[in-house]
């Protein structure tokens, strides 16, 4: 946890406690069977030894929980002002659980401010009880440099990409397999055509090399943490379509990198992308497990050129006006300043 204070010649000082630094691993394994007690005293005591004006716990399950247990041992007239931030599933995927819906709603009955990527999230935040200030919404990712952007704007058009990118998570959330499913009912369309996969894991690169010697295709996956942002951003590029599938996120930073590098995106609709695409106009949303849905959707992405240019000409824009990494800091710097 960080504790920032006015200082220094950049006007930020940033410390981190000794113990937070050194033991944060130990302490989130046993932290698992003792409710966030110990990150959560841990938190209360910065709180009275730093006496902040305000307190910004990111993510929930974690930061949040721990945060809401140091705000339940402190005295009402020590509790800082309260900020917390929804990441993509905190109150979409936990909320079905009542053991997490009782910590979420201890935790918005303790905040002053609650901050999200989506509308949809601020409307879930109101369903936990939380009744206080709801700041601008905004990408947690902190956006992309324009000039990432123009490169993408600058490349050659659907002719010369001949890639199929694909979030590779397979796991609780993650359902790449599905996406994979897809490739293989549309493999004799995809001859000549690269599927390049990132984030994946064991289950996901082992299909992917059986779907590659059952068809034929060129298949290439990457490991989790492998691959570079910029590298990422790469394989986007030179990528006509982005296919990301899950049972709950947030935006997808992963689908809007994507839009911002011209792959047209087929994204799952438990995510907020219907806040920025529209469904078969700018990309294609589908359900988590509804291959057929992406297999049709990334059809009509390699065998129609007009939607593909009109797309990619629309989700320039929007990246522009909703994921310009300057534009997003003024509005981060914003959220202090308003509650301090």
């Amino acid at each position: 946890k960080q504790m920032l204070q006015s200082g220094g010649s950049s006007g930020v000082d940033i410390s981190i406690p000794w113990l937070s630094a050194k033991l944060s691993l130990p302490l989130w394994l046993l932290d698992r069977f003792t409710s966030d007690f110990l990150r959560g005293n841990l938190v209360r005591r910065e709180i009275l030894r730093f006496k902040p004006d305000l307190v910004h716990a990111l993510e929930l399950q974690n930061a949040g929980y721990a945060t809401a247990v140091a705000y339940r041992a402190l005295n009402k007239s020590k509790r800082p002002k309260l900020l917390i931030t929804n990441y993509g599933s905190d109150v979409y995927w936990f909320r079905q659980f009542p053991a997490h819906m009782k910590k979420l709603r201890e935790l918005a009955g303790f905040a002053d401010a609650f901050s999200a990527e989506c509308v949809r999230d601020t409307a879930l935040a109101k369903e936990i009880g939380f009744s206080g200030i709801f700041m601008d919404t905004m990408p947690n990712s902190g956006g992309i440099k324009i000039d990432e952007q123009a490169i993408a704007e600058e490349a050659k058009g659907q002719s010369s990409r001949k890639t199929i990118v694909i979030k590779g998570y397979q796991n609780v959330w993650g359902q790449a397999l599905y996406a994979l499913r897809a490739i293989e009912n549309l493999a004799p369309e995809l001859i000549g055509y690269r599927v390049e996969l990132f984030s994946c894991n064991s289950k996901t690169i082992i299909a992917a090399k059986k779907l590659q010697k059952s068809t034929g295709l060129e298949i290439v996956t990457h490991k989790k943490h492998k691959l570079s942002h910029a590298e990422v951003l790469g394989i986007m590029r030179r990528s006509i379509a982005y296919i990301g599938l899950s049972k709950s996120d947030g935006i997808s930073t992963s689908m809007i990198e994507a839009m911002s590098q011209g792959a047209i995106p087929i994204q799952s609709d438990t995510s907020c992308a219907n806040e920025w695409i529209r469904n078969g106009q700018d990309g294609f949303l589908v359900g988590f497990d509804d291959w057929q849905a992406v297999a049709n959707g990334l059809t009509r992405i390699i065998s129609d050129r007009e939607i593909v240019s009109a797309a990619r000409t629309t989700n320039y824009q929007t990246i522009r006006e909703k994921y310009d990494a300057n534009r997003l800091a003024e509005i981060a710097n914003g959220y202090y300043q308003k509650l301090t």
